[in-house]
């Protein structure tokens, strides 16, 4: 073991990171556009305007159509195009209910998900810009809703550590470790765990990193509905006789890998 793993997450207020208009975004802003891509930016060019969403009569269509519309892209797996028809929804859904209203607060949280989702998707393909980029959008929509505020964080984490700077994603995840501990029901809190434990191996700082793993393996067990240690056949049930999901049994396995690799950097080579 040379290295610790770190899960894919998930799935605003003004961005902490808005002094952080880097280079990256100042590329895709100037490439919007333009005929072919920025070189760090691999996929489609994220545009500048949604389209023009219009009936077969040629009218405009209203919030509740264009929300059907994104919900039909979404199932496609057409995930910039259904961001696009919720992002336009959302614009006229706010004309005329306040900010505070139900379906204003359902549709950012919509499009805050749907950029989360792409933003890894570009990321995957180095796509740094448009990552940062919908980023951004995510963390100025997600607004008070904790859980997808953490998932934003944790995702502008796997940005930085990717870029290189284990120092910036160490200070995304405290934050998003500290909503998820103000949070009644937080989404997957191991994996912010587990990606602190891989930032603070980064940086060398083993005995925090050992923490982290520890703490990610307690929790995975209690989402698995795991008590004691695990059977001797490997094979696991949940209360209903169910096999636990295959992605978060991958994460559980991520996080053994992980504290033991921190043990071994403690020279802990028996545990």
């Amino acid at each position: 073991a040379s290295s610790c793993a770190i899960p894919p997450s998930a799935s605003l207020r003004p961005s902490p990171f808005a002094s952080e208009r880097s280079r990256d975004e100042r590329r895709l802003c100037s490439s919007l556009g333009s005929a072919g891509p920025p070189s760090s930016h691999r996929g489609p060019i994220l545009p500048t305007t949604p389209r023009a969403y219009r009936s077969e009569d040629g009218a405009p269509l209203g919030a509740d159509e264009l929300q059907r519309l994104g919900a039909e892209m979404q199932a496609e797996g057409r995930l910039l195009e259904a961001m696009q028809a919720y992002d336009r929804a959302l614009a006229l859904v706010r004309r005329e209910q306040s900010a505070e209203s139900t379906e204003v607060l359902m549709l950012s949280r919509q499009v805050a998900d749907l950029a989360n989702s792409l933003a890894m998707q570009y990321l995957q393909q180095d796509g740094f810009a448009a990552c940062l980029h919908l980023l951004r959008k995510a963390e100025t929509l997600c607004g008070r809703h904790k859980p997808l505020h953490a998932i934003t964080l944790n995702n502008v984490a796997c940005y930085y550590r990717r870029r290189g700077q284990p120092k910036m994603a160490l200070s995304f995840l405290q934050r998003a470790l500290e909503i998820e501990a103000r949070c009644k029901a937080p989404h997957k809190p191991a994996d912010t765990h587990l990606n602190l434990c891989a930032v603070l191996s980064q940086l060398g700082r083993h005995p925090e990193a050992v923490t982290h793993a520890r703490a990610a393996l307690q929790l995975l067990k209690l989402e698995l509905g795991i008590r004691g240690p695990l059977p001797s056949d490997g094979v696991l049930t949940g209360g209903a006789g169910e096999a636990p999901p295959a992605e978060r049994m991958a994460v559980l396995a991520i996080a053994y890998h992980n504290l033991g690799v921190e043990q071994e950097n403690l020279h802990q080579l028996p545990q």
